[in-house]
């Protein structure tokens, strides 16, 4: 538990683990340097943003290869502003949605028994929405996609959604590929981790069950990088926090 750090400075990082070429249309948002989302079991509890970057890899490819000559480096970043931040929440996802006059922060907060989800200025601190999560469900990773939020989950093998409006659960998606860890969007689809060195792409198709698209394996040095947590997209590529 702590302040929330915006942290700044990060660049020259190359591509490190994929490439390859988008094989289907999308109108992607813009890039949102500080967009923040979720990662596993309080790793992000104080709210250290991008502390230590991992790798970074394009996910706009359908198939992936590993490219392995590049070395994924650690950058500096420096700590731009300090802000307040809700001690009981043991952070698991967030991001900011910067659409009104002040930002405002979407977090979901994990324990089983202890989760809910919170949206709350960023300024201020001040709560401007709460939603208790059922007690058998650890919370995990969080996305915006349209109006609909959604929340991964630990262990229940779920991606649970909500109307972003009004933070009431809508329905609930199977999630059978391992572990729930970080989940973030590209505007268009999810991509979800499971603490493995895959990275998961979801869409909802017609009838707006999520379904798997593909997944991708991120490596480095053709080696597996295993442990892939939180991500952050910004266009062009993705993110990942080991």
């Amino acid at each position: 538990d702590g302040p929330l750090e915006r942290r700044v400075g990060m660049k020259d990082v190359p591509s490190a683990a994929m490439s390859g070429t988008n094989s289907f249309a999308c109108r992607r948002r813009p890039s949102i340097s500080n967009r923040l989302s979720g990662g596993r079991r309080g790793r992000l509890s104080r709210l250290s943003v991008l502390r230590r970057v991992a790798v970074c890899a394009a996910m706009l490819a359908q198939t992936a290869t590993a490219a392995g000559s590049e070395e994924a480096r650690l950058i500096e970043y420096e700590v731009a502003r300090k802000y307040t931040h809700e001690t009981v929440c043991f952070t698991e996802g967030l991001f900011l949605n910067d659409t009104g006059t002040e930002p405002e922060v979407f977090e979901s907060c994990g324990l089983y028994g202890r989760s809910y989800l919170r949206r709350y200025k960023l300024g201020s601190g001040e709560t401007v929405q709460k939603a208790s999560v059922p007690s058998e469900i650890f919370s995990e990773g969080l996305a915006l996609v349209g109006k609909s939020l959604y929340m991964l989950t630990y262990h229940a093998k779920q991606v649970l959604e909500y109307d972003s409006l009004t933070l009431k659960e809508v329905r609930r998606h199977p999630f059978p590929y391992g572990e729930g860890w970080g989940l973030t969007t590209d505007g268009c689809d999810l991509l979800a981790t499971t603490g493995s060195s895959f990275i998961f792409r979801l869409r909802a198709d017609a009838a707006g069950t999520l379904q798997l698209v593909h997944k991708v394996e991120v490596k480095h040095r053709g080696k597996p990088v295993r442990m892939l947590n939180e991500m952050e997209f910004i266009t062009p590529k993705l993110w990942v926090n080991q």
